[in-house]
C-alpha cells in the first residue's frame, strides 16, 4: 500500500511540474485532481478502514440535498411564472367583463327606450290598450 501511496506521490509531483507549461496544465488539472483525491483516498484507508462508512452516506445525503435545492429553485420559478400568468388571465377577464357588462347596460337602456316609446305611440293611437280594440 505504501508503494502505491508514493507512485501517486511521484506521478503528481511530474504532474504538477507542468505549470510552466500552460496547455500541458489545462488538459492535466482533472488528472492532478484524481491524483489528490487517490492520495487522500489512501491514506484515509490506510488510518481508519472503515471510514468509507461514513462518507458514502455523507456523500449521498448531500447529493440528495443539492439536488432538492435545485428541484426547489426550478418550481419555485415556475410556481411564479404560473401565478404572473393567471393574474394577467383574471386581469384579462375582468376587462372584457367590465366591457360586456357596459355594453349590456347600454343595450338595455336603448331597449327601454324603445319600449316607451312604442308604448306612447300605442297610446297616441287612441287605443285603449286591449288586444281586440
Amino acid at each position: 500500500m505504501q508503494a502505491f501511496i508514493i507512485t501517486l506521490i511521484l506521478v503528481n509531483a511530474a504532474v504538477l511540474g507542468l505549470e510552466t507549461w500552460p496547455e500541458a496544465m489545462a488538459t492535466a488539472g482533472g488528472v492532478i485532481l484524481a491524483l489528490d483525491r487517490a492520495i487522500l483516498a489512501a491514506f484515509v484507508l490506510e488510518s481508519f478502514p472503515y471510514a468509507w462508512a461514513f462518507f458514502i452516506p455523507f456523500i449521498l445525503v448531500a447529493t440528495f440535498t443539492m439536488l432538492n435545492l435545485f428541484i426547489a429553485i426550478i418550481v419555485n420559478a415556475m410556481q411564479s411564472y404560473n401565478e404572473q400568468e393567471q393574474q394577467s388571465t383574471v386581469t384579462a377577464l375582468e376587462q372584457t367583463r367590465d366591457h360586456i357588462e357596459t355594453d349590456m347596460h347600454a343595450e338595455l337602456l336603448a331597449l327601454r327606450g324603445e319600449i316607451r316609446e312604442l308604448k306612447t305611440l300605442l297610446l297616441a293611437r287612441g287605443g285603449t290598450g286591449g288586444p281586440g280594440a
